[in-house]
């Protein structure tokens, strides 16, 4: 009876790790006590620039609110505006005019819902730098222009009285060519009771590029049993995603999601200096794999107690 139980765990798990894998954003940096990561970049705007758009959201780790940001944030970054009115936020440049639109980049954040400690800006570029069509409403859309910039920036902190301090703060759009290189280099504010700290982020990415594994574990370029030996090492402890939580680490521990994550974006050690083969096989271990994988490492009576 035992044995068929074990049998039935074992099927309902690989089911799992061969059909379910979690959908999740991609994390372009890991911090102490805040991640930064980046939405699915989706297509926008005519198609002239092949603009991708995406969000940034900050996650606080460790119970830490996000209540701040300054800093900047680089790369070739879609804009749109009007002469020299900019959009650096959500607030519209004047009354009845939207410039803040898909194809633009900006803070999300209303300035009435800060406390500014240096203003908001951004750069434009000039203003035949960009052939995408302009897609602004209101009285003053005919003179919107789409440029490239370079560079948004600012330093404020987030107003308690007027709007919630949260864990998870989608912070801002950008926009930007696929396979541009965006880079953030900026603090972010957290929040710990009446404590206060910063989270210093520093880190550039490829947009449109294949996203990295967030299983491999070492930075190798490969999930193989480097990866789950780490994965293993923490089961069942409150870690973070570097140490083998990859599924709500703020509220789970180390468990069988997580090894279900791993599992599914194995690819095995590769050759010597060529992890971009392996990354693009993303083979999968076959069902007969994994049963050997579970068993020799010692996870079935794992399985058994749940």
């Amino acid at each position: 009876m035992r044995i068929a139980s074990r049998l039935m765990a074992i099927t309902a798990v690989l089911g799992l790790l061969i059909c379910c894998r979690p959908v999740r954003a991609e994390i372009v940096f890991v911090g102490l006590n805040a991640d930064v990561e980046i939405s699915d970049p989706v297509s926008v705007g005519d198609g002239s620039e092949n603009l991708l758009m995406f969000q940034l959201t900050a996650r606080g780790k460790n119970d830490y609110l996000l209540g701040g940001f300054d800093g900047t944030i680089s790369g070739p970054l879609h804009q749109q505006s009007a002469g020299a009115t900019t959009t650096p936020t959500l607030d519209e440049p004047s009354a009845g005019s939207t410039f803040v639109t898909d194809i633009d980049s900006h803070l999300l954040i209303n300035t009435a819902e800060i406390v500014p400690l240096f203003v908001s800006a951004e750069t434009l570029g000039a203003a035949d730098s960009s052939a995408e069509a302009a897609n602004a409403a209101g009285p003053a859309a005919a003179q919107a222009i789409t440029s490239f910039g370079t560079t948004l920036f600012g330093a404020f902190a987030i107003n308690p009285f007027v709007t919630e301090i949260v864990t998870n703060w989608p912070f801002a759009q950008i926009v930007v060519p696929g396979g541009s290189t965006v880079e953030l280099h900026f603090d972010l504010g957290i929040v710990l009771g009446l404590s206060a700290d910063i989270e210093p982020v520093s880190t550039s990415f490829v947009v449109g590029s294949p996203p990295a594994l967030i299983s491999d574990l070492n930075g190798n370029g490969f999930v193989d049993f480097e990866d789950l030996t780490v994965l293993l090492a923490n089961w069942n402890k409150d870690v973070g995603v570097a140490e083998g939580n990859l599924v709500e680490p703020e509220i789970t521990v180390v468990n069988f999601a997580d090894l279900t994550v791993l599992l599914a974006d194995w690819t095995g050690p590769g050759p010597a200096g060529a992890p971009e083969a392996a990354l693009a096989a993303q083979a999968v271990p076959e069902p007969s794999s994994l049963l050997l994988i579970l068993a020799g490492l010692g996870l079935l009576p794992f399985v058994r107690r749940r």
